[in-house]
């Protein structure tokens, strides 16, 4: 590309960038005016968090992290703006988490940023945080950081990436919720029970119970099969683990085989019900997020999914598209991932 087009082309991306973190703040800003923000997570608000999300896995995947030094320092906050907010969508969260930590690791991003969204993450998925930078009402009506990891040596970890103390945070903190209007909930309990259903049916946590079970016996049929291929990678060498309740199976003699140039197997990864393939670990390191996708497809589609699967991947041949990247299923999965 000539280095003028390549300009004009960073110049458009850098422009865009600042446009969606300019939507995102003003209605933001709309909404807390008017206090419908604090109330659950608004519509409104949703819509343009998806969409931006959806914009940015497509800039990531075109350019890496949108670093200081092609995008300018604006750009580059534009982006962990939207990345931090794209609460709906983990697998995006996840994969611009390690294009920002090698950025950050370069001097091209904010370490400070890379924290935040770090404790966003560990916090959505039920973890403890690392860096205490995660808020939320705690049962006292008090505006408190959600659980921290060794929280005696938290001030130092702060520091290293750039933070304040944790106690100049909390007062922060709390002058910001009471200067925007923000009040703790009435019925905490209540709240609690629609945070864990939506972080639930947002991809971030398994459903617990009986939901649990419901889920791997929808997806059973194809988890059987999955079961029986595993069994015959572990045969011949594979490596087994389990990840947010799905099995995944690396490596090995037939991961070799299938990954080798002579046999041209367009697949690295496949997913059947709750069982993750792999030629490799590295493949399976690369492709998680996008067949943890899949597995909540599964867990939608249950024995429907691989049938409707192939009626989409045989309606996309019949318009002339791809049957692979332009399949619905798959579609939803680079979305999502």
């Amino acid at each position: 590309m000539p280095e003028r087009e390549g300009a004009a082309e960073l110049s458009a991306v850098t422009n865009e960038l600042l446009a969606m973190e300019d939507e995102d703040l003003r209605v933001r800003a709309a909404l807390a005016d008017d206090g419908s923000l604090f109330a659950g997570y608004h519509p409104r608000m949703r819509a343009v968090h998806e969409r931006n999300a959806a914009r940015l896995s497509k800039i990531l995947e075109a350019y890496g992290w949108p670093g200081r030094s092609r995008f300018g320092k604006e750009a580059a906050d534009a982006a962990w703006i939207v990345l931090q907010h794209a609460i709906g969508n983990p697998g995006l969260q996840r994969r611009g988490l390690s294009l920002l930590h090698r950025a950050a690791a370069a001097g091209d991003a904010s370490l400070a940023q890379a924290a935040l969204l770090e404790d966003r993450i560990r916090s959505n998925e039920g973890r403890r945080q690392r860096f205490g930078t995660q808020f939320d009402w705690d049962m006292q009506g008090r505006l408190s950081p959600l659980p921290i990891e060794d929280e005696p040596g938290v001030d130092a970890r702060r520091s290293a990436m750039g933070l304040p103390p944790l106690a100049q945070d909390i007062r922060a903190k709390r002058e910001i919720a009471a200067q925007e209007g923000e009040r703790p909930p009435q019925d905490w309990h209540a709240r609690r029970r629609e945070q864990e259903a939506w972080l639930t049916s947002a991809g971030w946590r398994s459903p617990r119970g009986i939901r649990r079970w419901v889920a791997y016996a929808w997806t059973s049929p194809n988890t059987l099969i999955g079961l029986f291929a595993s069994a015959i990678a572990l045969a011949f060498g594979a490596r087994g683990s389990v990840s947010r309740g799905v099995l995944e199976i690396a490596g090995g003699k037939i991961g070799a085989l299938l990954a080798s140039p002579w046999l041209g197997c367009p697949f690295r990864a496949m997913t059947l019900g709750h069982v993750i393939l792999a030629t490799d670990c590295g493949c399976l390191d690369a492709a998680r997020e996008h067949e943890h996708v899949h597995v909540r497809q599964y867990e939608t589609w249950g024995p429907l999914f691989l049938p409707a699967y192939a009626a989409s991947s045989l309606w996309q041949l019949l318009r002339g598209r791809r049957c692979y990247r332009d399949n619905w299923f798959e579609r939803q999965a680079f979305d999502r991932s």
